[in-house]
Parts: C-alpha cells; structure tokens; sequence
C-alpha cells in the first residue's frame, strides 16, 4: 500500500510538472495526466529513454518511477517509435478542448497512452475511437486499454478507414496534407503538417523546424447564399518552401430564417512545431515504410 500511495504522489507531481512546462493552466488535463498509470502502456521495464545529447540509455531498473518525466520513451527501436512528449501532447490536446460526452477519434494511437489521457477528458458519457495502422500495435492498445469502457481500438489506415462523426480529430502522424475524410467529419482537429521529405534519423545537433501543429476548426456562420471559400496554411509556421498548404472548401445549403449557412475551415492556432529529428514520419511515409506512428 505505501508502494502505491508513494507512485500516485509521483504521478501527481509529474502531472504538474508537464502541465507547467506546457504553460497550460487545466485541472482536468492535469488530473488525467496523474490517474493515467505510463507504465501501463510500455511494456516490462526496463526501459530504453533516447535523449536528446544523442543515443539512447535505459532505466536502472523496471521501477516507473523513471518514466515520469518529460521525455519519450522507445517502443520499437529498429523501427524508431517512441512514445511521444508528455509536455508536447499536454500542449496538444489542451488545444483540442476536449469536453466530456465528445467523441474523439486518435489517428496513430499507438499502445494507447494519450488515447487514455483523452478518454479521462471525454469521461464516461464520451467516446474515444483509437485507430492504428500497425496491427501487432493495435492488439497492444486494446489490451493496454480493456479497463477503459469507452474506448474502442480499430486496425487500419486513420486516413482512409471510416468513422463516426467526431467532436475532435487528434493526429498523431505528420502529414502533408489532411485527409478528406478528417475536414468532412471533425468539429476540431489538431493537424501536424510537415513537409513531404519523409522520416529522417536523428540529428540533435541539428534539429529544425519541419512543420508546425495546427488546430483548424469547423465554423458556420449566416450569408444570404451559399458560400465556399478556401483558406490555406501558408507557410507562416516554419521557414521551409516544401511545407504544402492546406485547402479546403465547403458549402452546404441551409433552410429557414438563415437562407444559407457556410462552413469554413478556422485556422485557431499554431499550437507547436514539428521538429527535424524524427518526430513523426508522414501517413504517405509510413504507408509507404509499413510504419505505425504514436
């Protein structure tokens, strides 16, 4: 019992600590960060945490206090996938502004961790939909997340395969271009664009700006016809002339006293960058590589 008592402290200082290096001030969030147990979707310790003065070095011992702090933590080394940042995904889904009873769908879950901070946010009246591409990192997920009863794993390609019209879009894989079939069924969507040079090894020395994380939002507004307009992602996030921008249209007729209603994509914010060193491969690339992304 004092084992435990001692990890929920830890887990509840760690969870203050990356909401504070994020700069998010969210009760919520943080309360997700420290019930949700990181060790639950990592595999048997010890292990591996790559660092960012290069190489990778594992933990003295299968202890989880060790992964509690902010950095990534391998999954698969020959295949270089790691799970994520805590201060960066904290950053990320503040953004998303997850609301309980909303229906969040987690494009590139993973073994499931942030899939599980989201589904504490969307609650017990909410829904969470985790897709994976990779399938051995699919059943991972579903087994990691069987206590959570409002989480369902699907396998298959997050930029194809269908779903349920979803409150919130969270990508975990750096993209050149959204999907259709993310602006067709999101209310929100946090969107890494990259450019489309693919998955490079690492390079701290080196690390630069490839691309940025977007959230683009739907919105409706009144007119008195139907209108489409387009509104790109310029290039306004990141010094690179490879980072394609995103267009996206809509107009769908209305009826009543509002003669018509217009969608519009909504560039929120620039909610982070997408460094150089191998933070996420595009959908193309891992479609292309046979990798999975989390």
């Amino acid at each position: 019992m004092q084992r435990v008592q001692e990890l929920a402290i830890i887990r509840r200082a760690y969870a203050k600590q990356i909401l504070a290096a994020a700069q998010i001030d969210d009760p919520s969030l943080e309360l997700a960060f420290a019930q949700v147990r990181r060790e639950d979707f990592l595999g048997p310790g010890p292990w591996v945490i790559p660092r960012w003065s290069g190489g990778c070095l594992p933990t003295p011992s299968a202890d989880p206090v060790y992964l509690y702090i902010d950095n990534v933590v391998q999954i698969i080394a020959e295949r270089h996938l790691n799970n994520g940042q805590p201060s960066a995904h904290a950053k990320w889904i503040a953004s998303a502004s997850i609301k309980p009873g909303e229906h969040v769908v987690h494009v590139g879950t993973g073994t499931g961790y942030y899939t599980a901070i989201m589904s504490h946010l969307a609650g017990p009246s909410g829904e969470v939909t985790g897709i994976e591409l990779d399938a051995d990192l699919a059943a991972r997920a579903k087994e990691n997340l069987s206590s959570f009863a409002n989480v369902r794993i699907v396998i298959g390609n997050g930029a194809a395969i269908p779903f349920e019209a979803a409150d919130v879009v969270y990508v975990n894989a750096g993209v050149t271009r959204p999907a259709d079939l993310w602006l067709d069924s999101l209310t929100r969507l946090i969107l890494p664009l990259t450019t489309n040079e693919g998955f490079l090894a690492n390079d701290p020395a080196n690390v630069q700006r490839r691309g940025a994380v977007f959230r683009i939002e739907r919105r409706f507004w009144r007119s008195g016809s139907v209108l489409s307009q387009s509104f790109p992602v310029r290039e306004r996030a990141t010094r690179h002339p490879k980072l394609l921008s995103l267009k996206r249209s809509r107009g769908v007729a209305g009826s009543g006293s509002l003669a018509s209603i217009g969608m519009r994509m909504h560039l929120k914010n620039v909610v982070g960058f997408v460094p150089q060193g191998g933070a996420w491969p595009t959908i193309d690339g891992c479609l292309r590589l046979g990798l999975a992304v989390t």
